[in-house]
């Protein structure tokens, strides 16, 4: 606890010793928030989070198949551009439900076992299903618009 205290003591100390001024000078702070001042830094701010696969598994084997679906996804051409959820639902009898989920769409569903055995060709076969279901899903929300119906109810 003391190592704590002193560490932030040590950290604190230089930025109080500096005044206010040079601590708002230090820190780069200014009356314009940071993406006013520039554009483009904020849209690059938000193309970070584009291409996210959220990890909502729980045990050993969803772990296992979220890093291989990972690493399969990001092979896949622009996927960059979707953010999807591995989510897991585990079952002591019958191993565990796996949903692909992109935006509120559930793209893919699959059964997985806790022998782990399939695990491999299970995460192959949900890149494929669930890449064909999104790139189809959004070329039609592109192609298709109706001022009466939402984008999520198409």
């Amino acid at each position: 606890m003391r190592m704590v205290c002193m560490l932030v003591i040590a950290l604190a100390l230089p930025v109080a010793q500096a005044g206010p001024v040079d601590a708002a000078v230090q820190s780069g702070a200014s009356d314009q928030p940071q993406a006013a001042r520039d554009p483009a830094q904020a849209a690059s701010a938000l193309d970070q989070f584009d291409g996210i696969v959220i990890d909502q598994t729980m045990t050993r084997p969803g772990k296992e198949f979220y890093q291989l679906f990972s690493t399969g996804w990001h092979d896949q051409t622009l996927s960059e551009r979707y953010t999807i959820s591995v989510r897991e639902q585990p079952s002591a009898r019958f191993g565990s439900q796996i949903h692909i989920v992109f935006g509120s769409r559930r793209v893919f569903q699959g059964q997985l076992s806790p022998n782990r055995s399939q695990i491999k060709m299970l995460a192959d076969a949900a890149i494929n299903i669930a890449y064909k279901a999104v790139t189809e899903g959004e070329m039609q929300r592109l192609l298709f618009k109706d001022p009466d119906v939402g984008q999520d109810e198409i």
